[in-house]
């Protein structure tokens, strides 16, 4: 949602300040007093902040990625943890069929 339609949704929910959801601040936002008012209930796109009245984000987004190329790397709003599924589909198949150990990557199969 942009545009005009935050603060359509920011006076629908009696939200006294609201972030974009590309993390910019929209000129149209209601002015911020305090920390509390800018938390857009959100743990994995960081925290947000009341700087000079408007809300802004402190931390873009939260960092969840292990360095093991084979795995889905995403941050969990529900659990406020990061989650690293491997994925076998990200593994080379030839010349040796492989999966992917959450651990140590791509693997060979049975090895």
């Amino acid at each position: 949602m942009k545009g005009a339609a935050l603060p359509l949704l920011a006076g629908i929910l009696g939200c006294s300040a609201l972030v974009d959801p590309d993390r910019e601040r929209l000129d149209t936002d209601p002015y911020c007093d305090d920390d509390a008012e800018c938390n857009d209930g959100l743990y994995c796109n960081g925290v947000e902040e009341c700087v000079a009245r408007h809300c802004n984000p402190t931390q873009l987004r939260l960092p969840c990625d292990d360095e093991i190329s084979c795995t889905i790397d995403f941050c969990d709003d529900a659990t406020t943890e990061c989650d690293n599924q491997p994925s076998d589909d990200s593994c080379p198949q030839d010349p040796v069929e492989q999966i992917c150990d959450a651990a140590d990557g791509c693997v060979p199969v049975g090895g």
